[in-house]
């Protein structure tokens, strides 16, 4: 698997249950450590509060975050790009 594919993209229509059961599926299968990406504050805040749905079922997870640009279409926008690792 690419680097790129394995990194999750929230929508800010994504349904955050369904999200959140991503993320964690996603952490079961890798080193406890995913990657989300946003683009826009309505992504940001479905990504954000997916992260905090899997915490609140048992999960324990910091998030990492970081700005980059990314190529969409004929252009670059900038996104959110968010770590997210399982702490002890």
């Amino acid at each position: 698997m690419s680097q790129d594919s394995d990194i999750l993209r929230a929508g800010k229509n994504a349904k955050v249950s369904a999200l959140a059961e991503r993320v964690i599926r996603q952490l079961e299968r890798q080193t406890g450590l995913v990657r989300l990406e946003a683009v826009g504050a309505g992504a940001v805040n479905q990504a954000v509060k997916a992260v905090a749905q899997a915490r609140r079922d048992g999960h324990p997870l910091a998030i990492i975050p970081d700005l980059v640009d990314i190529t969409l279409g004929h252009g670059t926008q900038p996104a959110v790009h968010l770590t997210v690792v399982e702490i002890e």
